[in-house]
């Protein structure tokens, strides 16, 4: 069982703010299924706090990079529809057994926030 949504919103409690000086960024990895066994925090309930704790990272102009990997059990991929649904754009599926593709999204990341000088 993973809380995403209550570890993401305590993390972002510990995170400094973002200024001119300092970016913030967030590197995630996630199966994509944010679920606690409680009645008052559902699977709904629980993606839709993920989702919304996403947006206050976003309001918070912190960066966010979010992996999912993919468990063979899930055979409906609802958990990859589940994943899209709570980071939208900042969702990146990667293959496990290219790693490689991780850095590349990172180098991607950072060099997209850096100001060119020629």
């Amino acid at each position: 069982m993973t809380p995403e949504g209550i570890c993401l919103d305590e993390i972002r409690k510990t995170l400094p703010k973002p200024n001119y000086n300092q970016e913030v960024y967030l590197l995630n990895i996630s199966d994509g299924l944010p679920n606690i066994s409680s009645m008052a925090y559902n699977f709904n309930t629980a993606v839709n706090h993920a989702s919304k704790v996403v947006k206050d990272y976003r309001k918070d102009n912190i960066k966010i990079l979010s992996y999912f990997v993919h468990d063979v059990w899930d055979k409906s991929e609802r958990s990859k529809e589940t994943f899209g649904k709570i980071y939208g754009k900042d969702a990146k599926y990667i293959d496990i057994n290219n790693i490689s593709l991780v850095a590349d999204s990172i180098n991607s990341l950072l060099l997209s926030n850096t100001i060119k000088v020629f």
